[in-house]
């Protein structure tokens, strides 16, 4: 086996997908802000070949690693963790990560994100507090989508389209799609207990690892518009959503 070097690099452009659910449109009232913690646990990053159904990591860890995509130190522990030893051509990038993403913080001053549990199924989660005592961590479970839990008999209960694109080298993938999946199948519709997101996206040309496993592989994470709290510039402080999380795979041989 041989294993990629890894390199971190910072943001500067915006390039990635949404490791969280959907991306709802912006209103001048609503303020899109970066957390101050947003983990999330990472199971697998990698390819697939949309033909036979392999999955191939290039990160992967059965129990799961607790990254803070707030934090470039959260980002050195994802980067540690990069290897390849398989072959194959693939024609998919996937992501594959905990339903339960944590967050804090706020977007304006005098708002905060209120600590508790808490599911959700309808895009928006009623986390928002003016009481800084009750300020702290939301642990946020998406339980399926379309105002309706995960139902494997209902496609579009467990199957998303997030509204902006994820990248290989720079490259936009195409016809981005989110799972709800059990995490040790990864199967989109099999079934079992519901934990964790799937994201497949077509890449724009496929890449093929058979001649040389060398080379030079990093993640590029942008997380300053995470998420949106409604009608925060007016004084709103209680629904938010999911708006834009940028996440990005680069692989040079």
């Amino acid at each position: 086996m041989k294993i990629f070097k890894q390199i971190l690099k910072r943001v500067t452009t915006a390039i990635g997908c949404s490791c969280l659910a959907f991306n709802y449109a912006t209103f001048a009232a609503d303020v899109s802000f970066r957390p101050d913690k947003l983990e999330a646990v990472f199971y697998e990053i990698g390819f697939r070949n949309s033909s036979s159904g392999k999955f191939v990591s290039v990160f992967s860890n059965s129990s799961g690693v607790v990254i803070d995509l707030a934090t470039e130190g959260g980002l050195n522990t994802l980067s540690s963790g990069l290897s390849l030893s398989d072959s194959g051509t693939f024609d998919q990038m996937y992501v594959l990560i905990s339903n339960t993403v944590s967050v804090s913080g706020g977007p304006v001053t005098g708002c905060y994100i209120k600590s508790g549990d808490f599911t959700y199924n309808d895009g928006d989660f009623n986390i928002g507090t003016t009481n800084s005592t009750l300020a702290g961590t939301a642990n946020l479970t998406e339980t399926g989508f379309g105002i309706q839990d995960a139902n494997m008999g209902v496609l579009n209960s467990y199957r998303g389209i997030p509204a902006v694109t994820s990248s290989l080298n720079g490259t936009a993938t195409s016809n981005l799609v989110l799972y709800l999946v059990n995490k040790e199948t990864k199967t989109p519709g099999l079934g079992g207990t519901i934990n964790g997101y799937l994201f497949l996206g077509d890449l724009a040309s496929s890449i093929n690892l058979d001649n040389s496993k060398e080379g030079t592989l990093w993640v590029e994470v942008d997380s300053s518009n995470s998420l949106e709290a409604d009608n925060a510039s007016t004084g709103g402080c209680d629904n938010m959503n999911w708006q834009n999380t940028k996440f990005g795979l680069s692989v040079e041989q």
